[in-house]
């Protein structure tokens, strides 16, 4: 039986007023027109001389509301033990809780800066009321709200917080479609760099509280606005949840993909352990790759923080084979040992994962997976059968993790590399499936970088006066794991080819914003 605590944290400033054309009459949930229409009693034309009659203009607030109402509706049916919590902000923040015990109550003005107060409003609204009995008052409130005002996000993300971790395996969904520019964790107040640290602080420490109270926080930010995804996005990363940005009209789609799957666990570690012929490779700043004296000086080790998990959650592991030079040391230094002179190579390497969890009643866990797979130095054996999968899911969180860092180039080479690796290796049917399904995510990933290096070079962050170049490629592509050493070499015969094609196409796209300045400048001298 769920009985997890689900808080939607609503964006109802004045930006969410924006609309959007849909072709077409519809009516949405809680639509208000035909109200607004009875006011008008002398049935005068409501439309601008030549505006479209065939169409519906539907704001942000309303598809949001919408959607939420949606999936207010399916957990009556689905999950009817849950609870769920409202909040919203604009220039303040409005807490209407289950909406069934007592009146709303709002923060607003020094509080909104002070955080220890922000989460003791949060721990005073408790949630007890199941989704059975509340799904009607908590729609009612809905339909009541209106946009206005700037952005209060940090803090009622402090407050929805607080609310949520009151239970295991609750959840916090941000929507909003602006960046927070009022009160703690202020964007706007950003003048300097000890002003970003501490913003940029902030948002972690809240993200680092919710893994505490085993708290996913996931974020939807609507499409066309300025969210600041950039420190919104250590949220969703380090509690597990979903970060997206989405066009209004399809967010409920959004919604039940982040709601579909519950929490099965918390404070989840995983620990891997190889043969110490190979390393373990993974640039997560939160993970630390060594040599594990406990588990013996025959295996490495890496261990990562997960966090919750669902059902669904995933992660991947890069592992490849060290270098001739230091299995030969670690050979001969084994063999001085043991009195063993025999170099042959093992026909198989042993793999460990160690999985530690808390489950929602309590009860800590440990699960040990141990396997051993087969050596082999063809290379056409090593691919057969590769699962496209694996290999796409990591290609994406590696690029992920390089865009994380701002380091949009390497984003981008290592997207593409993989795009090339995968073409390769996908032969069957089941594997070009497997490509046909991730290839659009690596497009919408390229075309992202790309209007994220524009947008950084338009803001001046990669330009001066003095540079010829908009845009600076690195000297080497990003490092890939090492392989047997034929594999290696066409690999990096591969890379040696394309690298300078692929610098050149990127200057050339990010030379376009210079260009078309010099061709306005040359314009304007003429007239």
């Amino acid at each position: 039986m769920d009985e997890s605590s689900i808080v939607f944290c609503i964006d109802i400033s004045g930006s969410m007023c924006v609309t959007s054309e849909v072709k077409g009459k519809l009516q949405l949930r809680g639509d208000t027109s035909s109200r607004l229409a009875s006011l008008n009693t002398e049935g005068v034309s409501q439309y601008q001389f030549g505006q479209r009659q065939d169409v519906t203009y539907i704001s942000r607030i309303q598809s949001v509301l919408a959607a939420v109402d949606a999936q207010l509706e399916q957990m009556e049916k689905e999950h009817p033990h849950r609870k769920v919590g409202l909040v919203t902000f604009n220039r303040d923040v409005t807490v209407y809780g289950d909406a069934c015990s007592g009146q709303p109550s709002t923060v607003a003005g020094d509080k909104l800066y002070d955080y220890a107060a922000l989460m003791d409003v949060g721990h005073r609204h408790q949630l007890t009321t199941p989704i059975a009995q509340s799904r009607q008052a908590l729609s009612k409130k809905l339909f009541e709200l209106e946009e206005t005002g700037p952005t209060a996000l940090g803090p009622a993300l402090v407050v929805s917080v607080g609310i949520a971790a009151q239970t295991k395996g609750s959840s916090v969904v941000i929507c909003t479609d602006g960046c927070s520019n009022v009160g703690i964790g202020s964007l706007d107040e950003i003048k300097t760099d000890q002003d970003r640290e501490g913003v940029e602080k902030f948002y972690s420490d809240v993200a680092d509280f919710a893994v505490e109270q085993g708290t996913t926080i996931s974020v939807i930010s609507l499409k066309g606005d300025n969210c600041r995804l950039q420190e919104l996005g250590v949220l969703a990363q380090k509690t597990n949840g979903d970060i997206d940005i989405v066009d209004p009209l399809d967010i409920t789609k959004n919604f039940s993909n982040i709601l579909s799957a519950p929490v099965l666990a918390t404070h989840v570690s995983v620990k891997l352990l190889v043969h110490k012929g190979l390393f373990v490779r993974d640039d997560d700043a939160d993970v630390d790759a060594v040599d594990t004296s406990s588990a013996g000086s025959t295996t490495s080790a890496v261990e990562r923080e997960i966090g919750n998990v669902t059902a669904e959650s995933e992660t991947t592991f890069e592992y490849g084979v060290r270098s001739t030079h230091t299995r030969e040391e670690e050979q001969a230094a084994s063999n001085s040992e043991t009195g063993d002179v025999s170099t042959n190579a093992p026909d198989s390497l042993p793999f460990q994962l160690q999985i530690r969890y808390t489950k929602l009643d309590g009860m800590r866990c440990i699960r040990v997976i141990s396997r051993s797979q087969p050596v082999t130095r063809d290379d056409s054996q090593a691919e057969e059968g590769v699962d496209i999968g694996v290999l796409g899911l990591n290609a994406m969180r590696q690029a992920a993790q390089y865009a994380h860092r701002g380091d949009y180039a390497a984003a981008r080479l290592w997207n593409q590399q993989n795009m090339q690796m995968m073409q390769r290796q996908a032969v069957t049917q089941s594997q070009q499936a497997c490509l046909g399904a991730w290839a659009p995510q690596a497009e919408k990933l390229e075309h992202r970088l790309q209007m994220e290096t524009i947008s950084e070079i338009s803001d001046g962050l990669d330009l001066d006066d003095d540079c010829d170049d908009t845009f600076v490629v690195p000297q080497q592509p990003p490092q890939q794991p090492q392989y047997p050493q034929q594999h290696a070499q066409q690999q990096q015969q591969q890379q040696q080819q394309q690298y300078p094609q692929q610098q050149q196409q990127q200057r050339q796209q990010q030379q376009q914003p210079r260009q078309k300045k010099q061709q306005r400048e040359q314009m304007r001298k003429l007239r």
